[in-house]
């Protein structure tokens, strides 16, 4: 069994930190988005629902980005098949890319491969077997609580 970790690039732009979203066990493929029915909900901290981000450095000076413009409700699917990993557009508004490239049909991720959803919006992804240290859960949990 294969766990996915999910890094917000953009929250690390901004902050110095990585912000780690959690991935729901036993599903696949999982959807990635601003609305609340995505498995992966982004934006968590703001109203998904909206289109306006106002987002905030470590000086809580107010760092605007367009980046929520770009991502939709339900913006990209990853899943996994005969051990590969891949990611999938859902029919969003401003595309998805992996490692620069735009998806436009099943692409395959490796270890570290960089989705953008629409131009502003990075998450890297790393794949890490559940018996090899902590898993994607538990790093989230731990860098929550610092």
């Amino acid at each position: 069994m294969v766990k996915i970790k999910l890094v917000d690039l953009v929250a690390r732009e901004l902050t110095g930190k990585e912000a780690v979203y959690s991935v729901p066990k036993g599903k696949n493929p999982i959807s990635i988005g601003r609305g609340k029915d995505a498995d992966v909900v982004l934006f968590e901290g703001l109203d998904g629902e909206t289109k306006n981000a106002i987002l905030f450095d470590e000086q809580n000076s107010r760092v605007y980005r367009n980046s929520c413009l770009e991502v939709s409700r339900r913006h990209c699917l990853i899943g996994q098949e005969r051990g590969n990993f891949y990611v999938e557009d859902d029919n969003s508004e401003h595309w998805t890319y992996a490692n620069g490239r735009l998806v436009v049909s099943s692409t395959p991720l490796a270890d570290g491969s960089i989705i953008s959803l629409g131009k502003n919006y990075k998450l890297q992804v790393f794949f890490q077997d559940e018996d090899e240290g902590s898993s994607a859960d538990e790093i989230g949990l731990a860098l929550e609580e610092k």
